[in-house]
């Protein structure tokens, strides 16, 4: 069965205050894009079965936006403190713990990790800025995810949506 797993990186945050680099807010313009990148994904008919989020609060607000422009209910994200500073081996966990039914998972996140997993499952680098998205394929099943085993289908500017 074909999978398919949508990175997004979070949109564009404030630069750190006080309350630390978890709790950093999305800017207007990072709240416009993560909304930009949910009507690109619903134009291309892209909506996710799942949607899992870091728990970071840049990136859980980039979930929401995203999923209300999609017409995904907000309740549907469930969110993963694993993702927040995640290497590859700790996403890739993440990836092959999903639930065996669903067939296309919005991951939302951040860097360096989203840009490594991805090279490292598509052997294709793929340089993320705020709020871009990038479309992998997977054939099998989520719990075989691993290196080499994607193809990078589409990398999405979030400077192109607008």
């Amino acid at each position: 069965m074909t999978r398919e797993l949508i990175l997004l990186r979070h949109g564009k945050a404030e630069s750190g205050a006080g309350g630390g680099d978890r709790r950093r807010a999305l800017t207007e313009r990072g709240l416009r894009d993560a909304a930009r990148a949910g009507l690109w994904l619903r134009r291309e008919g892209l909506s996710p079965d799942h949607v899992v989020s870091s728990t970071a609060i840049r990136a859980f607000a980039t979930a929401e936006a995203a999923c209300r422009a999609l017409g995904v209910s907000e309740d549907a994200i469930v969110q993963d403190a694993r993702i927040y500073e995640a290497g590859t081996e700790t996403l890739l966990t993440v990836i092959r713990e999903l639930p065996p039914a669903g067939r296309r998972v919005l991951l939302v996140g951040h860097n360096p990790g989203f840009e490594s997993l991805a090279e490292a499952l598509s052997g294709r680098p793929a340089k993320l800025r705020t709020a871009d998205l990038a479309c992998l394929r997977l054939e099998g099943a989520w719990r075989d995810a691993a290196p080499g085993a994607a193809v990078l289908e589409r990398l999405v500017r979030a400077a192109d949506l607008s």
